[in-house]
């Protein structure tokens, strides 16, 4: 990440991180490199993926830019999988 704010860092690294990773085990699949377990199509079982939630200025807000990150009420960054699973919850106030 070259450049981004706090939220932003979060999902781009974290989502972007896991899209990398799927990606690069579908070429090494694909290459014959690796093969996976029969009744899977990849080792990958889940997905994950990032967002940053706050309170800024009384409102919600989905993916806060530095403005509101640097001056809100609140704010949280969430990581889950598609099991619905939290993975990780980081929040301050």
């Amino acid at each position: 990440m070259l450049q981004a704010d706090g939220g932003t860092r979060t999902v781009a690294v974290i989502t972007g991180a896991y899209v990398a990773l799927v990606d690069a085990i579908d070429g090494l699949i694909a290459s014959g490199a690796i093969r996976p377990k029969p009744q899977r199509r990849s080792p990958v079982t889940r997905a994950v993926a990032a967002i940053s939630v706050g309170i800024y200025a009384g409102v919600p807000v989905l993916d806060l830019d530095y403005a509101e990150d640097s001056a809100c009420d609140t704010d949280m960054n969430v990581v889950t999988n598609d099991g619905g699973g939290f993975i990780e919850l980081q929040g301050t106030g």
